[in-house]
């Protein structure tokens, strides 16, 4: 017995040592030039007498949860890049039924690019990520949270031609699917959203500049194609600033939408803001 123990409390100093390295390494980061790694993990137990919320039935149960991470950053010459992934998972221990997950676990990463190009040019990458698998004992809430998976990314390239005119074009993609659940139909929104968007902005004074925006949108619904939806979005702005502390903005907007047989709807849009925000003019060198 006093083996085992000693056992025991050796293991658990050899994964005190190695979390409280992981730590250290996450917070401080491991750099190999201009890169830097971030690995990273925490655990912890938690003990709930009463899993059930039942006043008559009381069981109790205990959950583990493991939170690895990992991060990688770059940073050189106006180039940018970073990547952020987590993927905690949740042990439960009263999860036997054949038909019952024995874990929680949620996988998501965000990762973000920016280069310089050459010509005044630059590109932006966005990407977002979140995968979700729910125990049937997390999910006592009326209604149930059903499984789900989302993916977020955008791609931006933006160009200046000399001091007066800016361009830049936009691309988004996001897509969404939720499982059924309880007889409940998630899976009836799973859809895909695709946006287009350019603007152009000239600068005609020093302090002064018009833009004009479109975007074009579609949402494709995979199950039930009757209700995907077009969009159209045209903007015309107007940009001013007052010395250097203060900004002007105006926005003049039409939109028109159809779908779900055949409606269509046009919104008109007028905007103004102070203080608002001028688009910084590109300096030589």
């Amino acid at each position: 017995m006093p083996i085992i123990r000693l056992v025991a409390l050796n293991i658990f100093f050899a994964l005190f040592l190695v979390l409280i390295s992981l730590s250290l390494a996450n917070a401080e980061g491991i750099h190999i030039g201009p890169i830097a790694f971030h690995p990273g993990v925490s655990l912890d137990w938690h003990y709930d007498d009463n899993y059930l919320y039942s006043e008559t039935n009381k069981k109790g149960a205990y959950y583990l949860n493991v939170d690895p991470s990992f991060g990688i950053s770059y940073d050189r010459g106006g180039n940018k890049f970073n990547l952020d992934i987590r993927s905690p998972v949740r042990y439960f221990s009263e999860a036997k039924a054949p038909d019952e997950k024995t874990k929680y676990q949620e996988t998501f990463y965000t990762a973000n690019a920016s280069i310089s190009l050459p010509w005044k040019s630059y590109l932006k990458v966005y990407d977002s990520f979140t995968s979700t698998e729910l125990s049937p004992f997390l999910t006592e809430e009326k209604p149930p949270r059903p499984d789900s998976l989302e993916n977020h990314a955008r791609f931006t390239f933006g160009t200046a031609l000399g001091e007066l005119l800016k361009l830049e074009g936009d691309y988004r993609n996001d897509l969404y699917k939720r499982k059924d659940r309880d007889k409940i139909h998630y899976s009836v929104d799973n859809r895909k959203v695709d946006n287009i968007r350019g603007t152009v902005i000239f600068s005609f004074l020093a302090s002064d500049s018009i833009l004009a925006d479109y975007s074009y949108r579609t949402d494709k619904f995979t199950n039930n194609p009757a209700r995907d939806l077009k969009s159209w979005q045209y903007d015309f702005g107007l940009l001013h600033r007052f010395r250097k502390f203060l900004n002007w903005s105006g926005r003049i907007g039409f939109s028109k939408t159809t779908g779900e047989g055949g409606i269509e709807k046009n919104i008109f849009v007028i905007n103004e803001t102070v203080p608002g925000q001028l688009p910084e003019r590109h300096q030589e060198g």
